[in-house]
């Protein structure tokens, strides 16, 4: 399937094309967005098992891990369009690749 083929099924969404996505070239920014927002749903989610803590600090830590995994994931749909051209362009222009048998 060729890298592209996300473009043209806007309207269908499947687990393959959502699939296709993630393991698709992340930008730069993203990729940190990703780190920071881990961070803050792992740390978020280490203080809800505290006990002891005011209440205001559990609601704090529940948004922190809503925030985190609703913001990695959206990171992780992010493409970088133009990454992705440029690996199809290299690879379409790349010779054949040939398998030798040695006896």
């Amino acid at each position: 399937m060729n890298n592209l083929s996300l473009l043209a099924n806007r309207d269908k969404i499947t687990i393959r094309s959502l699939w296709q996505r993630i393991k698709a070239p992340m930008p730069v920014f993203w990729k940190k967005m990703l780190a920071i927002l881990l961070t803050i749903g792992g740390a978020s989610g280490s203080v809800l098992v505290m006990t002891g803590l005011p209440h205001f600090v559990y609601t704090l830590a529940t948004h922190g891990v809503a925030i985190g995994g609703i913001g990695s994931i959206l990171s992780m749909l992010s493409v970088d369009w133009e990454k992705m051209q440029s690996n199809a362009d290299a690879a379409a222009t790349a010779p054949p690749a040939t398998t030798t048998v040695t006896p």
